[in-house]
């Protein structure tokens, strides 16, 4: 292995221990216990559904759950909709696409979900 490239690997596995070790913050918060930036999940029960990356964490969770978000900024509610939908990935232009007609009431009770 090159040592370079072994290097960022022990860099990985030390990051992943560190997230690993970190303490659990349920959500909703108060104001003191939410650090500024950091990476977040979203588990329900066991299972992990969702993770992502904030400079601002307060911001990037409100996105998520907002009644008023739309689909790019309430990615992982679009997400679970689309599976609701039964819509897969789908690549070219948007005004090509077809929205089903409960795309909406899916992705507003995925955000309620969230919240």
């Amino acid at each position: 292995m090159d040592a370079d490239f072994k290097q960022h690997v022990q860099r990985v596995e030390e990051r992943f221990a560190s997230l690993m070790a970190s303490c659990i913050l349920q959500y909703p918060l108060g104001t003191a216990q939410l650090p500024l930036a950091g990476v977040y999940l979203f588990t329900e029960g066991q299972r992990h559904l969702y993770v992502g990356r904030a400079n601002n964490l307060r911001t990037r969770l409100n996105q998520h759950q907002r009644e008023s978000s739309h689909a790019n900024t309430a990615a992982f509610a679009a997400l679970l909709a689309k599976e609701k939908c039964k819509i897969k990935r789908e690549y070219g232009p948007k005004h090509a696409r077809q929205i089903p007609e409960n795309w909406h009431t899916e992705f507003s009770q995925a955000k309620a979900r969230i919240r």
